[in-house]
């Protein structure tokens, strides 16, 4: 009885520990020099300045002096929408506003210098309202407006926009991968992939969509791509994420590559993802309408944040994470900081004993549904579609401890991706299975 008292002391005094470490800070127009609280986006330096575009002007923060940058210094509008450092680790500041892109040199956080202009008149890009901007390997400028898309190479300019085929107006938002393909995410028309291979300008290539992959919505309002190649589609539906090949021939016979993550299928805090950043220590984060969310490494355990725990606002709109590994996030009503982000050890305990899996996967049409409950109690298992829609109650009643197994059969469902979760009073795992015909 003794030990277990001591024990509960230990645990109590590490987790005391944990909450005190995990520190936020929020910087607002009330208490910082920050021009406006509608914060855009983020982006940070290889000297550690991070730099935030708000509706009225561009500001720079480093060691707890501020600087701030307007029209009169240089940039083309002071409403900014997007801004990032490129290429990574240079001195060239680019930042997008609905009067077309300035390019600025920043040597320090309180000095720009060299001003330049990509607009409309000057350059034919599709719009002046430019939402986002990527460079590939080759220093081939992307830039994604409301009308549609402009890629600046040195043999000229080209347009992608309704009329001549892009098939939509809007790019959310823009990812060159390190073989030179770029994601372009769409409002409605899921994901385009393009290249410039400097021989015959830029080619299309298929596009991703719903209809045939694991995009959970085709409104793609982020794309993250992690060191291992993973690829994460922020979506209005949920995150997707994706590690097969371009070069499958038919999309459909990898589908087993593809994951969606939403409140259906996981505990994330909302569906509608704006912003996904992975920290130093392996956790994914989501920024959401309604709050932020983590994700272990091991993809095991989540934890979500709100404002009651210490965000200037539940409404996130950009994410990233500094040399120091702590994540910078801005929103609505300012930014807000969290420093020592937090490690999955100190998360809910899993029952190491909870066990649940399906085979085959892929199946057709029918597939065997394994499971274990270390403890007797209220079970249920359900199956979802990859919209999060309930296909099938498998399992709803009492069961006591022990191996089980259901079929579940997809007869008269259509192939593609479903997932299984499986409930108990301690513990709640869905996994992933495959109907393919």
């Amino acid at each position: 009885m003794k030990s277990k008292i001591l024990l509960f002391i230990l645990l109590t005094f590490v987790n005391v520990d944990y909450f005190f470490a995990q520190t936020w800070k929020s910087f607002t127009t009330s208490n910082s020099s920050l021009p406006d609280n509608m914060v855009n986006s983020i982006t940070i330096g290889s000297d550690g300045t991070v730099w935030f575009a708000t509706n009225t002007g561009l500001a720079s923060y480093k060691n707890n002096s501020w600087s701030i940058f307007k029209t009169t210094e240089g940039l083309s509008s002071n409403r900014l929408n997007f801004i990032s450092i490129l290429p990574f680790n240079s001195n060239k500041l680019w930042a997008a506003t609905n009067t077309g892109v300035t390019t600025l040199s920043v040597n320090s956080n309180n000095s720009i210098s060299n001003p330049q202009y990509i607009t409309k008149a000057k350059y034919n890009i599709v719009s002046d309202f430019v939402t986002v901007i990527d460079l590939d390997g080759l220093s081939n400028n992307w830039i994604g407006t409301d009308k549609g898309l402009s890629v600046i190479t040195k043999s000229g300019v080209q347009n992608f926009t309704k009329d001549n085929g892009f098939g939509i107006d809007k790019v959310t938002s823009l990812k060159s991968l390190s073989d030179n393909w770029v994601h372009v995410g769409t409002e409605g028309g899921g994901v385009k992939r393009l290249k410039y291979n400097g021989v015959d300008a830029v080619s299309a290539a298929s596009e991703i969509i719903t209809t045939w992959s694991g995009l959970a919505s085709d409104s793609v309002l982020t794309i993250y791509v992690t060191d291992d190649t993973l690829r994460w589609y922020g979506t209005t539906q949920g995150v997707s994420t994706y590690f097969g090949k371009d070069d499958i021939p038919d999309a459909t016979k990898d589908m087993n590559k593809w994951w969606i993550y939403n409140t259906y299928t996981s505990k994330i805090i909302e569906n509608y993802v704006r912003a996904i950043v992975r920290d130093k220590k392996g956790n994914m984060w989501f920024g959401t309408r309604k709050g932020l969310s983590k994700l272990s490494p091991d993809k095991s355990t989540w934890q979500s944040f709100t404002e009651q725990d210490g965000l200037v606002s539940n409404n996130i709109f950009d994410l990233k994470v500094d040399a120091d590994n702590n994540l910078w996030i801005a929103t609505d009503k300012g930014v807000s900081r969290l420093s020592n982000l937090p490690s999955s050890v100190y998360q809910k305990e899993i029952d190491s004993q909870f066990r649940l899996a399906n085979y085959p996967n892929p199946f057709n049409p029918e597939t065997k549904i394994n499971y274990t409950i270390p403890k007797s109690g209220k079970v249920k298992l359900e199956v979802f579609n990859n919209l999060g829609s309930l296909i099938k109650i498998l399992v709803d009643e009492t069961q006591s401890a022990g191996n089980y197994q259901v079929s579940f059969s997809g007869e008269n469902i259509p192939s593609g991706i479903y997932f299984y979760r499986l409930t108990t009073d301690r513990s709640s795992v869905t996994k992933k299975m495959v109907l393919l015909r």
